[in-house]
């Protein structure tokens, strides 16, 4: 039987025998390795033994077993000692509204483990470029201002230095503008004041319409002027609140 395995890494070997009086004694060994290796045997009298290689290549380990009566068989196995790179497993392509974090979770398959995570974004087709943070971690969170698509990349590395990666798309999607309107305002009948609006999109403001919505009773007062503009201007004519 030939099982296969990496540097450092234990596997269990386990062993059998048949016999008329029954199995008195077990004995594993290590008969061939590569040059300078020197693998161990966890439990090397007993039917099933932890075995760890130390090198890239192939070894040769020798079962003895003993009956009652001294007599004894042998048998071998061989175990090839690989080091193959890691794969690395991004999200999938997937929609997102932008201006929203996206949490993103990478993954890797390794015959050892995982040591480093790099996320970075390969391309995009925008003004301004997304957030990705934590760079270093295997999640992480993507955060987009403006429509497109963007290009993530994840690289992963294992204990020996092999690495891989993998590249998944964010097509991001439009999501209604967000008004900033000014501090509430105390001032006195008749007298001018102005203030300023503002806005966050992941576009353009086309269009900017303000209204009085509410006045003192009595009030004739005109709504801000000019109404289509950030800025304005109003006067209030009597004591209260509009």
């Amino acid at each position: 039987v030939e099982r296969y395995t990496a540097p450092g890494r234990e596997i269990t070997l386990y062993g059998e025998g048949e016999d008329d009086w029954g199995i008195w004694a077990w004995a594993w060994m290590v008969v061939s390795k590569p040059l300078g290796s020197n693998p161990t045997l966890s439990a090397p009298n007993q039917p099933a033994t932890g075995f760890v290689t130390d090198e890239v290549g192939d070894y040769t380990v020798q079962l003895t077993v003993r009956d009652q009566g001294g007599l004894t068989d042998t048998c071998e196995t061989t175990v090839h000692s690989v080091v193959t790179a890691p794969i690395a497993i991004c999200p999938t392509d997937q929609s997102w509204p932008t201006r929203t974090p996206l949490p993103l979770h990478g993954d890797a398959t390794d015959d050892g483990y995982i040591v480093a995570w790099t996320w970075e974004v390969v391309s995009h087709n925008t003004d301004t470029d997304p957030e990705l943070s934590p760079l270093d971690q295997q999640d992480t969170t993507f955060e987009a201002l403006r429509v497109g698509q963007y290009v993530l990349r994840l690289t992963v590395e294992d204990e020996h230095g092999l690495t891989d990666v993998c590249q998944f798309t964010v097509t991001t999607t439009p999501t209604p503008p967000d008004a900033i309107c000014p501090q509430d305002i105390q001032t006195a009948p008749l007298v001018a004041i102005q203030w300023t609006g503002d806005a966050e999109d992941d576009g353009t403001i086309t269009s900017v319409q303000w209204e009085m919505i509410s006045q003192p009773s009595g009030s004739s007062a005109a709504g801000p002027s000019p109404s289509n503009q950030f800025t304005t201007g109003f006067m209030p004519d009597i004591v209260g609140t509009y």
